[in-house]
């Protein structure tokens, strides 16, 4: 499982980033849950239906409707609650949270209640979480506990905005994990290397994105009208066929940087469940054939030593 939270200083959405990352490994053939996490009133839902020019509603399909079923959480109920985001090899579902902010607080809890049920799905299905800091510690805590990595989007201009960063996760409760891997991404221009920001801020840089908005992640590759449907047809309807939503121009820059990240992060995951040693190397700028080349080395020399 991935977490990924935003700093109240960021422009960027958590969701926003979550969904963009969701997508390159729905794109690669993996089987994917987006999860709205938000503990402060979700606009996730909102912003991507104005973006696409149709409505999502929680509250028909989301993690509203699901709490108030009381069916449990499973692969099987969520096939029900979620919206599913089409892909051409792997599968995408998105479940929303409520848009109010004390209604998104009890989804928290009631996620966190179901802590096993979540990494359940995610042996099944990559979970990825989506929420964000508030100065104070997170109810989403538990599953950030049992989640491989977290990632943090955050600006970190210069040192003593790291500094603040690494306070702001302390305050949050994101300094107490012992094997989680934390990560940054960098929102914005930065001073520092990505040495210095790991020594200020505590994290390892995954990634710097230079998007001052969540369009620009969501427009990083063309969008058709119907690609985006309720697993089943009782909820909601894509446009009539022919029509078209906004084509947008897709930004290279952000594109290959999000590629970059979705790549690192999906590495790391994979390394983290095979290799009970440190693997935070993983992060920096190596070409995916040398990663897998080093695993496999490590795996020779176990078995040779278990034969001895």
């Amino acid at each position: 499982m991935l977490v990924i939270v935003a700093t109240p200083d960021t422009r960027l959405d958590a969701g926003a980033v979550g969904l963009a990352l969701a997508r390159r490994w729905s794109a690669a053939g993996d089987s994917v849950l987006l999860c709205d996490g938000a503990t402060n009133g979700s606009t996730l839902p909102r912003r991507l239906g104005e973006a696409l020019r149709t409505r999502f509603s929680p509250a028909d399909r989301g993690l509203p409707s699901l709490m108030v079923a009381r069916d449990g959480l499973n692969l099987s109920t969520l096939a029900r609650h979620c919206y599913s985001l089409e892909s051409a090899k792997g599968s995408l579902w998105a479940l929303f949270g409520p848009a109010n902010p004390e209604a998104s607080r009890l989804a928290a809890e009631w996620l966190v209640e179901r802590a096993n049920e979540v990494k359940a799905v995610d042996a099944e299905r990559h979970v990825i979480l989506a929420t964000s800091l508030n100065g104070e510690p997170s109810p989403l805590i538990p599953l950030m506990l049992a989640a491989e990595a977290v990632v943090v989007v955050a600006p970190a201009e210069d040192a003593d905005a790291a500094r603040s960063l690494r306070q702001m996760c302390r305050d949050a409760g994101l300094t107490v994990f012992d094997r989680n891997h934390r990560l940054l991404v960098v929102e914005g221009t930065s001073a520092l290397s990505d040495e210095d920001l790991h020594i200020e801020s505590g994290l390892r840089v995954a990634g710097r994105l230079q998007a001052t908005d969540d369009e620009r992640l969501w427009r990083d590759r063309p969008r058709r009208a119907g690609i985006i449907h309720p697993s089943s047809d009782d909820a909601w309807q894509p446009s009539a066929a022919g029509s078209t939503s906004p084509r947008w121009r897709p930004d290279k820059a952000t594109s290959s940087v999000l590629d970059s990240i979705a790549m690192r992060v999906r590495t790391l995951i994979g390394l983290y469940g095979e290799d009970e040693r440190s693997v935070s190397d993983a992060v920096e700028p190596v070409a995916t054939s040398r990663l897998r080349k080093r695993l496999k080395s490590r795996r020779r020399r176990v078995g040779e030593e278990a034969s001895s």
